[in-house]
């Protein structure tokens, strides 16, 4: 039995459908009862459950965003390195043929500025707290890679136990994409002699 009027409610969530709601009372007998009957309520709403739901799954989310950010950035000082790479073939080329040397150097010229731009697009998709090289060496890229690896795994954690649902399959399929990207940068690092650290399992 409440004595008193009401002086408030509370909402699991306002603006949600059909929100669990419990009544405070400004004054009156029976405190006890109207705890146990809140406590009742929390533990009986469905709302908790799904907002959890939507947090891991963000969560997750924000991860996965993370891992495409550190492949994109290694993806990108892979294609630098490979532009300095032709940038230095050209140069021997250019003093072996001086019938060719002025078009040869203004490709080297070229492709120099194409991998310096890489680069600065590698710098600005990246966290300003990165420690990167200029140009990053190839340990750096690998820890990019094996950094989008663990983000990754602990995407794959957060939704392993979540129900299926339209959400999740997205993350999952996202999961998978990143992966066999991480996989073909280390197939690339390893072709090119680069790779320092062998491939995780």
């Amino acid at each position: 039995m409440i004595d008193g009027h009401a002086w408030g409610m509370i909402f699991c969530d306002r603006d949600g459908e059909e929100p669990c709601r419990i009544l405070l009372c400004s004054s009156g007998r029976g405190a006890e009862s109207v705890a146990r009957d809140a406590s009742k309520t929390i533990d009986r709403c469905s709302h908790l459950a799904v907002q959890a739901h939507g947090q891991m799954l963000q969560r997750a989310g924000l991860l996965l965003d993370g891992a495409e950010r550190n492949l994109h950035a290694a993806e990108l000082c892979l294609l630098a390195a490979d532009k300095k790479a032709e940038v230095e073939e050209l140069l021997d080329e250019a003093e072996t043929a001086a019938g060719e040397a002025a078009k040869l150097l203004d490709q080297a010229v070229h492709l120099d500025k194409v991998a310096d731009a890489l680069i600065v697009e590698v710098f600005a998709d990246l966290p300003q707290d990165s420690l990167l090289g200029c140009p990053p060496t190839p340990q750096e890229i690998e820890v990019l890679v094996i950094g989008a690896g663990g983000q990754t795994d602990k995407a794959e954690e957060l939704i392993e136990d979540l129900p299926q649902s339209q959400s999740v399959d997205l993350l999952r399929s996202r999961i998978e994409q990143i992966r066999t990207r991480g996989e073909g940068l280390f197939g690339r690092m390893r072709a090119s002699g680069n790779a320092a650290i062998s491939d995780p399992a």
